[in-house]
């Protein structure tokens, strides 16, 4: 019972934060960047305020982007091992259409979709369409019509399938270990602005005071945040074309 609770509670949180979160990130940024301001505003003022809700906005950014794709991945290595599993039962001779009905609900079980909802078609049509499981389930839509149509053996199509899906998984495991030093390279600068506080500090000077107390200093500080997050945003955005 306590093994079947853990699994419907690590379910639940996969689903809250692949759904949930996955539509709605912008909200739970704005949410966070406006906490974070409003406590810099009545601390230290308004350029206090204005710092603290850019960097809060790109902190709960950068976790929000963790977890989903953490979730993703998650998703995408059970929708593998679904198919494969399929080609398992078909070659066991499990009727076709009862596997690949089975098999679809729990590639539509992140989404709360199933199968005596919707036919096999409106599965596959909804399915195509996610962007989590949407290439696998359209590879397994286009081996199912080809087994319909030219009265293939569906266990074969889909080994091919699985196949190239092995392949794209090792191509991206290769593809985010050289995109590893792209992210810490980014990591690293977003928190460079901290250690120049420290070092400041430690030479006997006053940074925070000059930053936040100063027009020169408050220019600076507001024009080195807005810097800083259109270097991360183009970091990301080639990261995300580079996947």
């Amino acid at each position: 019972m306590r093994r079947r609770i853990a699994g419907w509670a690590q379910r639940y949180r996969e689903r809250f934060v692949a759904v949930t979160l996955g539509g709605r990130r912008w909200l739970v940024v704005v949410l966070g960047a406006v906490v974070a301001g409003g406590a810099g505003l009545a601390v230290r003022g308004p350029v206090a305020g204005l710092l603290a809700a850019g960097y809060a906005a790109l902190a709960v950014r950068a976790v929000l982007n963790r977890r989903l794709t953490r979730a993703h991945r998650r998703v995408q290595e059970s929708a593998f091992d679904t198919v494969t599993g399929l080609a398992a039962d078909l070659r066991a001779g499990l009727p076709p259409l009862g596997a690949l009905a089975a098999a679809l609900d729990e590639l539509g079980g992140h989404k709360g979709l199933s199968v005596p909802e919707a036919g096999v078609p409106e599965m596959f049509a909804v399915l195509r369409a996610d962007r989590v499981v949407g290439r696998i389930a359209g590879r397994v839509h286009v081996a199912w019509r080809l087994a319909e149509r030219t009265g293939a053996p569906l266990a074969t199509t889909l080994d091919l399938v699985v196949a190239d899906q092995r392949a794209e998984r090792q191509a991206q495991d290769q593809l985010t270990a050289q995109l590893a030093g792209t992210r810490a390279t980014a990591a690293i600068l977003t928190v460079l602005p901290v250690f120049g506080l420290l070092l400041g500090k430690v030479l006997g000077g006053d940074p925070v005071r000059v930053l936040l107390d100063t027009v020169p200093g408050a220019v600076c500080a507001i024009l080195a945040l807005g810097l800083q997050v259109a270097g991360l945003l183009w970091t990301d955005r080639l990261v995300r074309h580079a996947g």
